[in-house]
């Protein structure tokens, strides 16, 4: 595709050659010399015209070329860091998501009940900390809301702490209520991290 610019350049050149042929043909006008003297003084003239003009238009254009290729890498390097800004984030994202399932499988790994104590309530800090640090990497659509399922889970980790403290009968409805969640909650990072790439 040829830009306004290059017709430009285009119309200079042929602008200047006519004008140079032009001027030599109405200064020294007569018929065609079979005198090699007479074409060696019209190239001479030809050359000491046209040689400096076209000197400014081809650095006019290695200007504009520069300035392309110039653009061109700026493009590309704002690409590629974009790209990598991308990836950095997807990876927090795991990192997050990973974490947090860590986390919750601590509820089945606990060797005393006073150890079992210590990890939920471990769990519980946890979440305060992501639900302040840890969404920050992941962004929602409309009407998905991470940290209602957030304080949803930690008010049924407290429930359950202090179910755990008063030596309570296992309430397996709490129990399945947690992994619900849990399991909502992650579907929601995941889905988050999958469609939202940026």
């Amino acid at each position: 595709m040829i830009t306004k610019r290059k017709y430009i350049y285009y119309a200079a050149i042929a602008l200047v050659v006519a004008l140079t042929f032009g001027i030599y043909f109405f200064t020294f006008h007569g018929s065609i010399s079979d005198d090699s003297n007479v074409w060696s003084n019209f190239g001479n003239y030809i050359n000491s015209l046209l040689t400096p003009l076209l000197t400014i238009i081809n650095i006019a254009v290695f200007i504009e070329l520069t300035i392309a290729i110039s653009q061109l890498e700026e493009q590309r390097s704002e690409k590629a860091l974009e790209k990598e800004q991308e990836l950095l984030l997807m990876q927090l994202r795991k990192q997050e998501i990973d974490t947090f399932i860590q986390q919750m499988n601590r509820l089945n790994n606990y060797s005393s009940r006073k150890e079992h104590i210590e990890s939920v309530q471990q769990i519980w800090y946890y979440l305060q900390d992501f639900e302040k640090t840890g969404l920050k990497y992941f962004k929602f659509d409309e009407g998905v809301f991470a940290d209602h399922l957030i304080r949803r889970l930690s008010i049924s980790i407290l429930q359950y702490k202090s179910d755990l403290e008063e030596n309570k009968e296992f309430d397996k409805e709490l129990f399945n209520k947690i992994y619900d969640t849990k399991a909502q909650l992650v579907n929601t990072l995941v889905g988050s991290a999958l469609s939202h790439k940026k």
